[in-house]
């Protein structure tokens, strides 16, 4: 063979193996671009809708309490807060009844419309396939809508007509210009690590049949192999000094390099993961004290703390709600702290401090102690200071990337929290603390649905403070109200924690005792009269004085299975009560 052919085959050679590792490479890399924009943008949908569901109960149950202002400043301060870009709700005769942005509020929006046009194709019998959509993919502001149908459920029946089914549609746009910029610079990443590496292979292939040329071509062939396949630690060794070596060195810089890159996407889908898990276990409830648990639970699994402790405000700005959950517990622990005690509930990381400056600040950034053992999470949103979060652990600190999830956590804890509480405030009796007379309705109502579906009995007592106008006339209102106030707390006293205690009226209270019969409801009934009947009620600037109160009882189903006859049937024994000389319990006899 002369020295033209093996120039020839050289030639032929090289040019064989640039092509397969160009190819080979350029597989690689559009494989991984694609898998990881495929993963990020499915997690920003998830988010996207699992917020707007979030964002939705909480508009629904301000839109069935009639409360429009509320909604609207609702809207307008989630997108000051850039969780969403734009929401809105249209009716179904496109009408824009509510907007984060105030001058659409009236407008009427057709189907031709070019927003709507997207969706339904210009046609109103085109329904969109999917309730979320991204637009505006190759402009600088992406962002995804969703769209999700507002029903006409039961309680909506006051203000709307039984025969619609759908009374409008809520919508919302969440930019995700940030995950783009993910995506992108993910991908610039991923080509130049491949021109890099192109280019050590253009200039190294050239010498590889001086020595060893297919053994060590046979090993660059299979690393990249494994390296498509996904095999990111892959390292090829060569032996020699030669330029082979330094193409093998090469790709494992460029395994190494994908493999930091991959990582760091999978730190990002880990966070993203977590975050929606954190948002789908803070919408799952509405109730304050339920979610103080949810929260206290995840701060303690997440964060993998030593202690987690939830400080919260109660109506007296003296006295603290505590709960604490550590690795000496199963279950949190429920403590109550008043300021003017000297001894603070542990663990030793409480300080008076802590409960003093959550009624002097307004809320701030998180902070951490010394050491970053310690991590403090003011909860509240805008001008409320609603409570204080602690996660501590044992001689372990918090890491830079922890720091930004624990700013996440405190973020979504202080939007649930801050409904919760608004909830929480419009079910609740401003004097007393009982729950309020509409609450009454809807919880009696589900009383009643549970015993349809299940057949589980409950019952109803319906009390009155005997003489109570005597009070006011004696000592004035301000003294009626310190008795309604102790009474009420007598009351929540001496029931369970399931059973419900409710302001009714004035100086009418009721109770509802889920899964107890008439019997028992006597024994419940007995015992508040008693406790009532025994307690001393302090006034101020007048002796203490007594008081009894008169209880009517009824049951579901032996008295009725409806809210009129079972509220009837104990008002007639309440009745009845009264005109056999107060300070008594009557059972409602048919």
């Amino acid at each position: 063979m002369n020295e033209r052919d093996k120039n020839r085959m050289r030639t032929k050679l090289l040019i064989s193996i640039f092509l397969i590792l160009g190819l080979s490479l350029s597989i690689t890399m559009y494989q991984i671009s694609s898998f990881q924009k495929k993963e990020l943008l499915s997690n920003a949908y998830k988010e996207a809708e699992s917020m707007a569901s979030t964002l939705r109960t909480v508009l629904e149950y301000q839109m069935i309490n009639k409360s429009p202002n509320i909604l609207q400043r609702t809207l307008e301060e989630t997108v000051k807060n850039k969780q969403f870009s734009k929401i809105c709700i249209i009716g179904k005769n496109g009408k824009i009844n509510y907007s984060s942005e105030t001058e659409e509020v009236g407008r009427t929006v057709e189907i031709s419309d070019k927003r709507c046009s997207v969706c339904h194709e210009g046609n109103s019998n085109v329904r969109p396939s999917t309730p979320t959509i991204l637009l505006n993919e190759n402009d600088k502001n992406p962002f995804l809508r969703t769209i999700s149908p507002i029903w006409n459920k039961k309680e909506c029946l006051g203000c709307h007509s039984r025969n619609k089914k759908i009374l409008g549609i809520f919508l919302t746009e969440k930019p995700v210009a940030q995950s783009f910029f993910i995506i992108k610079t993910i991908e610039k990443r991923i080509l130049l690590s491949g021109v890099i590496s192109g280019i050590f292979i253009f200039i190294l292939i050239y010498f590889l049949i001086e020595n060893l040329l297919n053994k060590k071509i046979k090993k660059l062939i299979e690393g990249t192999k494994e390296i498509g396949k996904g095999n990111y630690s892959i390292n090829i060794k060569i032996r020699g000094n030669d330029e082979l070596k330094d193409l093998a060195e090469s790709f494992n810089s460029m395994a190494q390099n994908i493999k930091k890159n991959i990582d760091e996407i999978r730190s990002i889908s880990t966070q993203l993961n977590i975050l929606y898990s954190i948002v789908n276990r803070l919408s799952k409830t509405i109730n304050l004290n339920e979610l103080k648990g949810i929260i206290v639970d995840l701060v303690y699994e997440i964060l993998d703390t030593s202690s987690t402790i939830l400080i919260t405000k109660t109506n007296d700005e003296k006295l603290f709600d505590v709960l604490i959950k550590s690795d000496k517990a199963k279950k949190p622990k429920n403590l109550q702290y008043h300021l003017d005690n000297d001894s603070v509930p542990q663990p030793a990381i409480l300080t008076e401090s802590h409960f003093d400056t959550l009624n002097k600040q307004k809320p701030s950034d998180l902070f951490f102690s010394e050491k970053k053992y310690i991590a403090y999470m003011p909860i509240g949103m805008r001008e409320m200071k609603l409570g204080m979060l602690i996660a501590a652990r044992n001689n372990r600190i918090f890491t830079p990337d922890e720091e930004e999830l624990i700013k996440a956590i405190r973020t979504h804890a202080s939007i649930a929290f801050e409904n919760a509480y608004l909830y929480s405030v419009a079910i609740t009796d401003e004097l007393t603390g009982l729950f309020t007379l509409r609450h009454f309705h809807t919880r009696l109502e589900e009383q009643i649905g549970t015993f349809n579906r299940y057949g589980q009995k409950f019952s109803l007592l319906m009390l009155d403070i005997d003489d109570f106008k005597n009070v006011n006339d004696t000592y004035g209102h301000p003294a009626g109200d310190s008795v309604l106030i102790q009474a009420a707390k007598i009351i929540k006293q001496s029931i369970r924690d399931v059973d419900l205690a409710f302001r009714y009226g004035g100086e009418e209270f009721t109770v509802i005792l889920p899964e107890t019969g008439k019997n028992a409801a006597k024994v419940v009934a007995e015992r508040i009269r008693r406790n009532i009947a025994d307690a001393e009620f302090e006034l101020d600037d007048y002796p203490s004085i007594s008081v009894t109160v008169s209880i009517g009882a009824s049951a579901c189903p032996s008295d009725g299975t409806t809210m009129k006859d079972i509220v009837l049937a104990s008002d007639k024994a309440l009745y009845k009560a009264k005109n056999e000389g107060k300070n008594r319990v009557v059972l409602f006899q048919k």
